[in-house]
């Protein structure tokens, strides 16, 4: 998936933007087929790219991004939840 069609996302969730968050990525897949979490961290690059261009975050690295968590959702429609959790 581009960039562009994150920021479309992004822009459409109306996301409030935070200083410091702990992001969380929750992988929904359309089967039980076997997944592996890091085949699937390379899609934080785009995303959090997205954040900073949107103004949701000032910046992705680690003083304002210091923990990045991918879970599996469940099955259903294939989509990536973002969970942003306000930090101080």
């Amino acid at each position: 998936v581009s960039q562009s069609r994150y920021k479309d996302a992004i822009v459409a969730q109306g996301i409030v933007p935070v200083k410091r968050a702990i992001i969380t990525y929750e992988f929904w897949f359309k089967d039980k087929r076997r997944h592996d979490p890091d085949n699937y961290a390379c899609c934080a690059k785009n995303v959090m790219d997205a954040l900073v261009e949107c103004g949701i975050l000032p910046d992705d690295d680690f003083t304002h991004v210091p923990e990045l968590r991918i879970k599996q959702g469940g099955i259903g429609v294939p989509q990536i939840i973002l969970y942003l959790e306000e930090i101080e």
